[in-house]
């Protein structure tokens, strides 16, 4: 312990003695470092961090993939299943010790005159036991909770509602708050860190499931088999794995499956009723939760992990080429030091200890990196999802950079300091005041740093280049309709507490007044907003077309108010759009794309044509419009056939968005349209308020966040190796003085000297582009399906990044190839 005290402050005095090199050091691995930290961090959060609950480790998601039938409510038809099915398996199973149901949605949280839309769960009533969840106030849901239909009006606030709305008062457990107009008491509050089962999904509020009726006033069908809407989590019995559970739970699945197979209306052909008895029901490890969120942030994130590794490579790289050069001014000292008997192992541990103490003060300065990162990255993806992410590093990320300090300090000094405990002792004796150049050996070890640097540095500035012409790609992309000065915004007049006959009039009344905001030229409905993600799918039977076995005919549907298209800037082929005449008791109406046109009914014209939609009640359809394509719930996709119908002809209204489109930048304008909802009804909370621009950006939050942090990396990249190479040429000049003297002495001119430098930068350039660019066109292949209408193999986005990474290079060898060529040659004879 005393001689590694002793190492330590003779680090720090030598430390002290060279604080340029010092500086530099920690700088380069403070941006490596911190970028590393900061994106572990979000990564934990989303895709290796526990759920915060009892034993996590034992909970296990089903899903049942394959074909089925009926209505879906939810993210997976594959993972969301009827209430019937889930008593089914909770009564039946063995193996689990427990199994819940949850259904995600959103209510009116009213309370002392003001109300606001809040993300709630519906939950079994063992869902907090099932999970290990204690309160931190009152009490949590509870099997007696979730007996009678209709019978239970209680409710559990979050943490972060309970602090928001509430200031934290204890006092409101006991006290009734207006959940959808029905009066619910508090019970309890859940505890800081528990946020629900699904990362980066929040949930605010939890009610018992047996108050479906009063969450969903539209659709409660609690009791139909047909109807696909809750996640069912299970908790293994100690010593039960996975695949046991699996094995086992087929058994029980198979009268489950022929139960629904029954329930089923309409007719089955022979593949889909084999393909319908082959389901098996499968078993999923969840200690990490539903994987909603994480299925979209697992790729990017993964993706800038192995960015930032590459960083940190390349700083490990520069600050190994600095620690060569500075044992080599050193080898005099370590020369002595072995000559006067210090042991070998004691030189190469003291130089170890400094590398450590490099790292760790690169790991400290790192932190201001790895805050600005995770607060840079949480701020670009969807809000909705930003208050189950903390950018601020906890203690896990904390330990990991840490640890990644003592590797890449172990690691990037290890060579340096072996190479420099191998000195000709006596030449190194000899050398005039410590200044010994280093020899061959020294020089290739450096150079070979470097050219890993430049090859490393080729390939963040490809993923660079490719990332940012998919961005590119995706923005030029014409969604089907006009972006610009367009403002929406969700409510739900049903969940406030309208009944069914005056949703209808607040809607239009909504629509009437935003409309006559000065500034603004139309409001109008839709309950999927274009580029949401949000789908509703339903079956459709056209006369004339023979669907072939097992075909999928089921196109997109959205409702829509009249004067959609016109506000919406969505061309109209043939055909009218929905007007005020099209009401409930007359001709039903829709308007298709032309996918759906060309689909159902080939060249031939389909307006006056109908089709017939609906399970349980059929409804007629008359065609009256044919819109033209455009992208509906996301860029990336393929256009899918589309169906709207018109909100006058509905008989349920329930969740609609608003878009209002205005004269102006939309930006001045929202303030005034919530000013306008207040006015209406303040109790009627709208969520969602943004810009359809902002819409947009946060459906290709992934792509920005990639894109914009690869070219980061990529430029910070090219800097370490810019320095890393200015500091091998420097070298390589300071060494070969006397040489340059001479051929200059001989007649070479400073032309001639400049060039021949840098070419030796232009050759280590090469070499690290020869190495660089079949593995750079080897990741872009495997990263091709991230990217859109750009190849993996982009020759343009490949180009563009040698030519940086050789213009670069030849200016960072610029300044020493100058200087070699300022040498005065009767100087540099002297030199020694």
């Amino acid at each position: 312990m005393n001689r590694l005290v002793g190492d330590i402050r003779y680090a720090l005095r030598g430390f002290l003695k060279s604080p340029l090199f010092t500086i530099v050091a920690i700088a380069s691995l403070a941006l490596g470092l911190g970028a590393n930290s900061a994106i572990f961090n979000l990564l934990d959060q989303v895709l290796l961090r526990p759920l915060p609950v009892k034993e996590a480790s034992q909970l296990v998601l089903l899903t049942a993939p394959g074909p089925d039938r009926g209505s879906f409510e939810g993210d997976n038809s594959e993972r969301i299943f009827s209430y019937p099915v889930y008593q089914e398996l909770r009564d039946r199973t063995t193996f689990f010790s427990d199994v819940i149901a949850r259904y995600p949605t959103r209510t009116h949280l009213g309370y002392q005159g003001q109300s606001e839309s809040v993300p709630t769960e519906l939950v079994t009533g063992n869902y907090f036991e099932m999970l290990g969840v204690t309160p931190l106030h009152g009490r949590l849901i509870s099997r007696n909770d979730d007996l009678v239909k209709g019978g239970h009006p209680v409710v559990v606030l979050s943490h972060r509602l309970w602090m928001r709305r509430f200031g934290g008062e204890p006092a409101i457990v006991g006290h009734a708050v207006r959940v959808n107009g029905t009066m619910m008491t508090v019970i309890g509050v859940a505890p800081r860190d528990f946020f629900g089962v699904v990362v980066g999904a929040p949930t605010d509020l939890y009610v018992p499931l047996q108050m479906k009726a009063q969450v969903t006033p539209t659709w409660d069908r609690l009791e139909d088999r047909t109807m696909h809407f809750l996640h069912i989590m299970a908790r293994l019995k100690p010593g039960v794995t996975a695949t046991q559970a699996q094995s086992a739970i087929q058994a029980i699945y198979i009268p489950i499956r022929d139960a629904d197979l029954a329930a089923m209306t309409g007719s089955k052909s022979e593949r889909f009723l084999e393909r319908f008895k082959q389901k098996q029901l499968l078993v999923h490890k969840a200690a990490n939760g539903i994987p909603t969120f994480t299925e979209s942030a697992q790729t990017p994130l993964i993706l800038l992990m192995v960015m930032v590794a590459l960083v940190l490579l390349i700083a490990c790289a520069n600050v190994a080429n600095l620690l060569v050069a500075r044992a080599l001014s050193r080898q005099k000292e370590i020369a002595v030091r072995l000559s006067l008997g210090a042991r070998r192992i004691d030189v190469v541990r003291q130089l170890l200890v400094e590398s450590i103490l490099l790292a760790l003060g690169g790991a400290i300065a790192g932190l201001a990196v790895a805050s600005w990162t995770s607060d840079f990255v949480v701020a670009s993806i969807p809000t909705a999802s930003q208050a189950a992410l903390d950018p601020t590093l906890d203690p896990r990320t904390l330990w990991f950079g840490l640890a990644l300090a003592l590797i890449t300090g172990i690691g990037f000094g290890l060579l340096p300091a072996w190479q420099a405990t191998r000195p000709q002792l006596a030449t190194a004796l000899r050398a005039q005041g410590g200044a010994v150049i280093g020899g061959f050996r020294q020089i290739r070890s450096r150079q070979a740093l470097v050219v890993i640097q430049v090859a490393l540095s080729l390939l963040l500035l490809m993923g660079a280049g490719l990332f940012t012409r998919s961005l590119v790609n995706l923005r030029k992309l014409d969604p089907g309709f006009q972006t610009q000065n367009l403002i929406l915004f969700a409510l739900d007049a049903a969940r406030a507490g309208y009944p069914q006959p005056r949703v209808q009039q607040v809607y239009e009344t909504i629509q009437e007044r935003i409309g006559a905001i000065p500034g603004v030229r139309s409001a109008v409905l839709a309950d999927i907003v274009p580029l949401s993600g949000d789908r509703s799918v339903h079956s459709v039977t056209v006369p004339g077309y023979t669907p072939k076995p097992d075909e999928n005919t089921a196109p997109d549907f959205a409702v829509v108010s009249p004067g959609y298209f016109r506000s919406m800037g969505i061309e109209l082929l043939g055909g009218r759009e929905f007007t005020a005449q099209d009401q409930q008791g007359s001709r039903r109406v829709a308007v298709i794309n032309q996918t759906f046109a060309r689909y159902f009914f080939g060249n031939e014209n389909p307006i006056g044509r109908t089709f017939r939609s609906g399970r349980v009640d059929p409804l007629d359809y008359e065609i009256v419009g044919v819109a033209r394509d455009g992208k509906y719930d996301n860029l990336r996709n393929e256009t899918v056939r589309f169906v709207y119908l018109c909100t006058r002809q509905q008989k349920d209204l329930s969740y609609m968005y608003v878009l209002v489109r205005t004269a102006a930048p939309p930006q001045a304008a929202i303030a005034d349209v919530r000013r306008e909802m207040a006015s209406i009804d303040s109790n009627l909370a709208i969520w969602d308020v943004k810009t359809m621009e902002s819409h947009i950006n946060e459906t290709l939050f992934a792509e920005r966040i990639v894109a914009a942090l690869c070219a980061c990396f990529g430029a910070l990249a090219t800097l370490l190796a810019a320095i890393g190479l200015y500091g091998v040429t420097a070298f390589s000049v300071a060494r070969r003085t006397r040489e340059i003297g001479i051929r200059m002495a001989l007649g070479a001119g400073r032309s001639y000297v400049l060039g021949m430098v840098l070419k030796e930068v232009a050759l280590l350039c090469v070499l690290g582009l020869g190495i660089g660019v079949p593995v750079a066109l080897a990741l872009g292949k495997v990263i091709e399906t991230q990217l859109y209408g750009v190849a993996g193999r982009d020759w343009l986005s490949l180009t563009i990044a040698t030519a940086i990474l050789l213009s670069v290079s030849l200016a960072a060898g610029f300044i020493p190839a100058r200087r070699a060529a300022s040498v005065d040659p009767t100087i540099a004879l002297r030199y020694e």
